[in-house]
Parts: C-alpha cells; structure tokens; sequence
C-alpha cells in the first residue's frame, strides 16, 4: 500500500512546533548576550554624549577668542596701528593698543599672549618679543593665515616661529588663534594679522570632568591628525590619530593584547576631532564569564537549531526554489521553461497550474504581437495613400513651370526640393530605400526649412565612405531632424547647427542628428528614455501617451516602433541632451546590403 506524501500544511506544523521550542530553550542564553550588549551600548552613548559636550565647550571657547579678535581689529587705536599712514601718532596709538590687550589678558585667562602684527612688519604685543630680527610677515604661520579665505585660521602647535613668550610658555603650550586684517577700502589688501595664543591648560580643563571609566580617556587631534591635547597614557601614541578617517564614525584598534573603541567627531567649526577611546573588554569583563557559559550553550542550541531547520526545510525550500527559478526566467521573456516535477502534493498542483499559466501567457503575447504589427503597418499605408502620387506631382510640375517663366529662381528651388522630398517619402510603396535617397530626402527638408527660418541655423551632412548603398527603411531622420528645429533650435538664442552624419560599425549603422540647441533638462530625458524603454512593450494605447501628453513626439515614436517591429528590440532610437549645450538622437539600424 502507497503511503501518501505528507502535505505541505503538515510539514509547515512540524517546523512551526520546532521553532516555538527553540526560543524556550534559548531564552537563557539570550538575556546575557542582551546584557552585555546593553552595556556596550549605554558605554557608546556616554562616550558619544561626552564628545559632543567637548567638542561644543571648543567650539564656545574659539568662537569667544574670534569675537575678541574682532573687537580688537574695532578698537580705534589698533585701528589705526595696521594704517601705514599713521604718523607721529603712531606711538601713542600703540601705547592705547597695549592697555586695551592688558586689560583683555587680565579678563580672558585662558589667554597667554596677544600680539599684533602690521604688513609691514612691525609688531606690539605685552609679553611677546622677536627671538630674531627675521621678519614675521615671512613666516608660515602669518602666510597661511593671510592667504586663507576663513576669517581666523587655527594652528595646533605653532613650532618654530621666531616668537619668544615673556612668560614662559613654549609652542607645545599654546594653540594660536590668527584673523587677518583687511584694509576696509580695499578688502584683498591685507594690512597684518592679529595672533592670539590660547593657553593649553584651559582644554585640559574643558576635559578634567570628562570620565569614561576606569581605563578610558578623550583626546583631541587636529586637521592633520596631529595631537593637540591628550592625557599621559601608554596606549594613546599606538592608537594612530593618523589613521582615523572621516569627519564622524568609530573603530577598533588593537593595543597590548586588548581592542579598543574609538569614537570620534571632528568640528565642522575648528575642523578638530574629539575622539574617546575605552577598551571593550574592560568595560564587559563583569559579564565576561557569564558571556562564556552562555555562548557555549547558545552555540549548542544554534547547531541544534540549524541541524533541525535543514531537515524540515529541505523537503520544502528544494521545490519552492525550483519553482521561483521558473518565475523568474518566465518574467525575463522565456516562456519555454516547464515544471517537470512529478509531484501530487500542493506543489505539484502549483507546477501544474504554473505549466498551463506560461502557455497560455506566450500564446497571447504572440497574439498581441502579431495584431500590433499588422496594426502598425495598417496605419503606415494608410498614411502613406492619403497622399495622391501623380495628382501631386503634376501640381508640382506645374508650379515649378510657372517659376521658370516667370524666372522665379528660389521658387524653382524650392518647388524642386519638395518634389525630391515627396518623392523620396513615396518610393513606388517601397518600405526600403538606399542610404544615399533616405539622406537625399533629409536634404531637401532641410533646405525648405532653411529657406523659411532663413538665417536661424546651418546644417551639414556627413557619411562615411562606402555605405550610401545600404538599404534603410524610409523617412527616419525626417522626423528627428523635424523635432531638431521645433524644440532645439527654435528655442535657442542666436544661429544653430545641425549636424546628420552616417557611419558604419561592423553589422550596424548609425544614423546621428546633433543640434546645438536648448537640449533637455535631466528630468525631461529621464522621462523621455523611459518612454522608449516602455515602448517596447507594445500596449495596444501606448501610442495615446506618445503622440499627445508625452516626450517624443509622433514621429520619433513612429520612427521608433518601426524599426522595433522590422528588426526587434536591440535596434531603435537612443537620446543624449544636456540643458543649455544641445541634443543627439542615434538610430541604430542593421546594415543591409543591396
């Protein structure tokens, strides 16, 4: 007796029932893990927290020595001390200088010195004197202050200047604060700078309360990855300041056998980076050991888990799988592909039903192709017969006639080109015609619209050697070309260009129309390419979208659908626009002996 295969409603209970157990037995390994986490997140936020209360402290306390920077450049004597056209006054406006800074260092301590230095070299500063005669406005610290276009420019460690503090302090105990000064007649003319020296000891105070745990600690780095402040501790020179990336973020260094967390911000303002480090297993060695015991169990029941998940899943995923792969070659055009499965459970019912869905899809695509192509080549002769040929030509004859005699040259001209464009639109019911008549014919358009646009635009027709005797399905570029002068041209200020050229790549042929005209916002392409790439689909009112409320326009669209129908999908029409520059359609057409 055929036992019967189990249904997919019951083997869906077995796994359900195995699954709900699984959390049941976990339950105990999963609350350490959440613990531990938990610590390790409530440690990132402090950490995250304390930088950003840092890094605004910095911020406050340069932006109160920019302030002070501007009120000395407003004080009227040191004013009138970067004015080189000061005079005899010049010494007491420097004495004022020098009481006005005094009494700024004695309300701003975190301030170690002030001086000001004039373009031509001459300085006033309580504290500060030359070490050498050198001039300062040589240096680099003065010259890139000068040359930069923020208004104060901020060096970490200011070594090597030929600058001497009177009390005491040296280049790794300040960080200097420079603001160039403009002539306010004429602002790219510099006439000094002011420098402010910022005592270290007070961004050591910013960070005094700053505590992340026992063994973690903040530090600051500069643009250039170099130290500005950190506190003595054997770990911050392998931590590599250098090697952080990014404005914002974090990171794990290895240090003595330990990892560290590196979290970090960098000022958008003073361009510094606030960094706090602790190491990850001092702040969890609490919850280490029952982190141990519970991985060990959690690693038993995961390959429990595991063990159990591919035994009942196995006999479901497989088929499944299978059948999905079908979906989604039948949803890339391939209706070939069958479930060949011979199955009597619900999936087999699926593959059955899936089987007798993609036959029935592919007859009715073939339907709808076929009665779109008849369709679209009714409506070609159609339009193509509203036109009576000989009652049209002999008008033309006539007209042209009545030019001679009457020496109407350019009505000749015209005349005449209107008939090779009628004739060549025509062609005895051909649907292909050399290259050479398809150009013939875009010619002759464009000489009647030159003479109506008179001086509006030029054109010019190139094609390569070789090719003129190539079969082409007839009047494509009329309609690009049309579309060139309505909606490129036209719109454009001044004299355009059109250029139509030909050429022959391997198996294809390229026809171009390039205008130099208004071209197309992006969004307009966008839209406009979507629009070609939806045209394929062949949606018996696709053509409602083009011809009235869309991008292309009849005639592309036209243009488009015909050589889609004749030679398939990979051949058509492409657009490249840029706003302001122009636009260039390429048709991509088989390259068709005689």
């Amino acid at each position: 007796m055929k036992i019967p295969s189990l249904s997919i409603r019951n083997r869906l209970l077995f796994s359900f029932l195995a699954l709900l157990l699984l959390p049941v037995i976990t339950l105990g390994v999963v609350g350490p893990l959440i613990f531990s986490r938990s610590i390790e997140t409530q440690v990132i936020d402090h950490t995250l927290r304390m930088i950003a209360q840092v890094d605004k402290n910095l911020e406050y306390l340069i932006v109160n020595l920019e302030k002070l920077s501007n009120l000395l450049e407003a004080t009227p004597s040191i004013h009138q001390f970067f004015m080189p056209s000061a005079g005899a006054l010049q010494k007491k406006y420097e004495q004022e200088a020098l009481a006005f800074m005094d009494a700024c260092l004695k309300t701003h301590r975190e301030i170690a010195g002030i001086m000001l230095i004039s373009s031509d070299d001459r300085i006033v500063s309580n504290h500060y004197t030359r070490i050498t005669r050198d001039p300062l406005t040589l240096e680099p610290w003065y010259l890139k202050a000068v040359g930069s276009t923020s208004g104060i420019t901020i060096i970490s460690r200011p070594i090597g200047r030929n600058i001497r503090s009177q009390l005491g302090y040296g280049s790794d105990d300040v960080v200097s604060i420079v603001k160039p000064i403009r002539d306010p007649d004429h602002f790219n003319r510099i006439t000094g700078a002011i420098l402010i020296d910022l005592r270290l000891e007070s961004i050591q105070e910013l960070l005094a309360d700053s505590s992340l745990g026992r063994d973690g600690y903040l530090y600051i780095s500069d643009q250039n990855g170099e130290l500005v402040f950190a506190p003595v501790n054997q770990t911050i020179y392998r931590i590599a300041p250098r090697q952080i990336e990014g404005s914002e973020g974090r990171t794990l260094r290895r240090c003595n056998h330990e990892v560290f967390q590196i979290l970090y911000k960098q000022s958008s303002y003073t361009g510094w980076t606030t960094a706090g480090v602790f190491s990850i297993q001092s702040v969890l060695r609490e919850v280490s050991f029952i982190r141990f015991y519970a991985l060990i169990v959690g690693s038993f029941t995961v390959l429990l888990a595991i063990l159990l998940s591919v035994f009942f899943a196995s006999s479901i995923a497989l088929p499944v799988e299978k059948l999905r792969s079908l979906m989604r070659q039948a949803e890339t055009g391939d209706f070939s592909i069958r479930f060949s499965e011979n199955r009597q459970d619900e999936i087999g019912q699926l593959g059955h039903s899936f089987n007798r869905m993609i036959l029935e899809i592919s007859n009715l695509i073939d339907q709808v192709y076929h009665e779109q192509q008849r369709k679209r080549e009714t409506e070609l002769r159609v339009l193509q017969e509203q036109i009576k040929p000989h009652f049209l030509y002999n008008t033309l004859d006539t007209i042209q006639w009545m030019a001679q005699e009457h020496r109407a040259q350019d009505i000749v001209d015209m005349v005449s080109a209107l008939t090779q464009l009628f004739r060549v639109g025509l062609s005895k019911g051909q649907e292909m015609i050399p290259l050479r008549e398809e150009l013939r014919h875009v010619e002759s358009y464009l000489f009647i619209q030159k003479v109506r646009y008179e001086d509006k635009f030029d054109y010019t027709i190139s094609i390569s050697p070789g090719i003129d005797q190539l079969r082409v399905l007839k009047v494509i570029l009329q309609p690009l070309v049309e579309n060139a002068i309505y909606h490129g041209i036209k719109e454009r200020r001044g004299k355009g260009h059109i250029l139509v050229s030909a050429e022959r790549e391997g198996p294809d042929l390229f026809l171009t129309v390039e205008d130099d005209g208004i071209g197309m916002p992006a969004d307009k392409l966008a839209q406009l390419q979507e629009e070609l790439k939806s045209s394929h689909q062949l949606h018996t009112d696709s053509h409602k979208d083009w011809g009235e409320g869309g991008h292309i326009g009849f005639g592309a669209r036209n243009v488009h659908e015909r050589i889609f129908l004749n030679f398939g999908p990979d051949y058509g029409i492409t657009y490249q626009s840029t706003w302001g520059v122009g636009t260039r359609v390429t048709i991509r057409h088989p390259a068709i002996e005689v």
